[in-house]
């Protein structure tokens, strides 16, 4: 299982799900913070996977520039806007995307074993997130 986490500053090949916990883990360590995951970044338009860990908590958006889509996971518990560190920026994230952190490491798992988009998670297009139109939200 070899996959590749870019973040702004880094690259960094990871061969399990306790490789990615550890480089979240020490990403997080200030606090709320993202890193990207690709299959191959070398391999433009080619999916990936946006993982943010805060705490016991975190959030997660799947892109496919290939496909113009960019979706992020709902259904999740806060109810107010939640920013999250990447590089040297802050990104934020509309309410109901924070989602505990097992069912976030179970998606980054199944993104590391499948180069796909997780399947354990409700999903939904960002502007549709933002504007609170995601009752019908995609899997």
């Amino acid at each position: 299982m070899k996959q590749l986490s870019v973040n702004e500053s880094s690259t960094v090949v990871l061969n399990s799900v306790e490789e990615l916990r550890a480089a979240l883990r020490d990403e997080a360590a200030s606090g709320a913070y993202c890193v990207q995951l690709f299959p191959d970044p070398r391999s433009p338009g080619e999916p990936g996977l946006l993982v943010g860990v805060n705490g016991d908590r975190g959030v997660l958006v799947w892109s496919h520039p290939g496909l113009g889509e960019s979706l992020v996971a709902v259904n999740g518990t806060n109810t107010e806007v939640v920013w999250y560190g990447f590089g040297s920026e802050e990104n934020d994230f509309p309410p109901n995307t924070e989602l505990p952190l097992a069912v976030v490491m179970a998606a980054a798992a199944e993104f590391l074993r499948t180069g796909r988009r997780p399947t354990n998670v409700e999903w939904c297009d960002e502007d549709d997130a933002w504007d609170r139109r995601c009752a019908t939200a995609e899997r």
